[in-house]
């Protein structure tokens, strides 16, 4: 059931997303090498969603819980369950417009890292190129910014479908974890978050097949999917922690 309580948690949710990712994207801008295109700024940020997407949740339940919300609720009959849900709702919007944005495929290197290749310049028209690092030295011994042309990480030829995949599982899983107020939960969620990244990398690094990203995040989800069953099926086992 929808109610004035519930779509104001969501929409506080997903205004705490957006100044936890805009605050990202500063810091990103602020320490960046310089002169990179804002498409590829955003696009930097992207694989930060879901851990965006579970601090915003856990702010706003939090808040929930010092107000005395979820407590009021719960003796009006309101499952936890069902206070949790709309914190969890409005923080995983912000991963999911995020997945969007993935799919265009403007944030997809930012998800397969590569080591940066050292200056190789060219001679061209009197001047010294660097496309790689967008450098140009004049003929006059003055630098200029050049047009980059970088070329696609290793992990490019994965599956653009999957990334978005990850990223939108990912997003809705956290930002459900980040609602628990237990500590258990939020960890599994650090140690999935710890073992998508790695598993990004390792498909930089042509390592592993273009679909293993989505598997600790799958994982993670059966398990809360099981767990939760099994607090509606015998709720005499105690309060979900899920």
């Amino acid at each position: 059931m929808v109610t004035p309580w519930s779509r104001k948690t969501a929409f506080r949710a997903g205004v705490t997303s957006l100044v936890l990712g805009a605050l990202a994207f500063a810091v990103g801008a602020a320490t960046d090498e310089g002169g990179v295109p804002w498409m590829e700024r955003f696009g930097r940020v992207a694989p930060l969603a879901p851990l965006l997407a579970a601090g915003a949740s856990w702010l706003t339940q939090r808040r929930v819980r010092s107000r005395g919300d979820e407590d009021a609720l719960r003796a009006l009959g309101v499952s936890p369950t069902a206070a949790r849900r709309p914190a969890a709702i409005g923080a995983a919007a912000f991963g999911l417009a995020t997945a969007t944005f993935v799919a265009r495929g403007t944030a997809q290197g930012a998800f397969y890292p590569k080591p940066i290749p050292p200056p190789a310049f060219v001679y061209r028209a009197g001047d010294w190129v660097d496309e790689t690092h967008g450098i140009l030295v004049t003929s006059e011994g003055q630098l200029a910014r050049a047009p980059r042309h970088d070329a696609l990480p290793a992990g490019d030829h994965g599956s653009l479908m999957m990334t978005v995949l990850t990223v939108a599982l990912a997003s809705v899983l956290f930002a459900w974890a980040g609602t628990s107020r237990h500590a258990r939960t939020p960890a599994i969620a650090g140690a999935v978050a710890v073992l998508t990244m790695l598993a990004f990398q390792a498909v930089a690094a042509g390592v592993v097949a273009p679909w293993m990203p989505i598997l600790p995040s799958a994982a993670f989800g059966l398990g809360l999917v099981g767990h939760l069953l099994v607090r509606w099926r015998w709720p005499g086992l105690g309060e979900s922690r899920a």
